[in-house]
Order: structure tokens, then sequence, then C-alpha cells
């Protein structure tokens, strides 16, 4: 992967999340947004579409829900991992049908994060 879109409203999340993922991946460039709205923005601009979105699904100010159905209608090649506080089936579920290629929950290792954005991008 070489752009990755992270959707947080954690500023620190965001920016310790693309480290990790810089460090361990092919990743060049992240962008970060902490709103439905960055996120939009993020999309639109002329650096072009993310080879990844990682979204946390519990973002204030973002729904991120409807962040993957707007991107599997404007760009349904980028994989989207998504990233929830809940471990509840039903909000699993309703990612996956939304266009989540994967969801973990907030407490798994950076390991298994970096493993799972690899498994999206095709790295592995």
């Amino acid at each position: 992967m070489k752009r990755v879109l992270l959707v947080d409203n954690n500023k620190v999340y965001r920016q310790v999340l693309a480290l990790v993922l810089k460090w361990n991946t092919e990743l060049k460039e992240s962008a970060e947004a902490d709103s439905l709205t960055q996120a939009r923005r993020v999309l639109g601009s002329s650096k072009g579409k993310p080879d990844l979105a990682i979204v946390n699904l519990d973002t204030a100010n973002a729904d991120g829900f409807e962040l993957m159905k707007e991107l599997r209608m404007s760009a349904p090649e980028v994989p989207v991992l998504a990233l929830t506080l809940s471990g509840n089936v039903d909000q699993r579920d309703r990612a996956l049908r939304a266009g989540a290629g994967e969801v973990l929950t907030m407490d798994v290792s950076p390991k298994e994060i970096i493993e799972a954005a690899k498994r999206l991008d095709g790295e592995q």
C-alpha cells in the first residue's frame, strides 16, 4: 500500500497508527481525517484515492458506516478495515454489509492491524 486514509477522532491514535504502518508496510503517505467531512475532502483531493481506508466506526462526528457506503459507490476498489470499540456481532455484520473487508476491535495489537492491512491491500 502506498497511501492510506485513517479516519479516527483521536489525533494521537491516527499518528501512531500511521507510523506503525509506515515502519511495517510499504506505506509512503497517510491522509488523516477526524470527521466524515474531512474524509470526504481527502477522498476528493487531487492526490487521488487511497490504497486502503482504516475507519474507526465509533469516531465522533464521523459516521463510519456512511463513509464505507460512500467508498463502495465512489471507489469500490479501495478496501476498508473497520475498527470498533465494540465486539458486538451485529455491528460487525453491519460493517461487513456496508463494505468493510475486515472488522477488528480497537483492543487488538498493532501487529494484528498491520496483518489485516496487508491482507486487504494484497501485500501478503
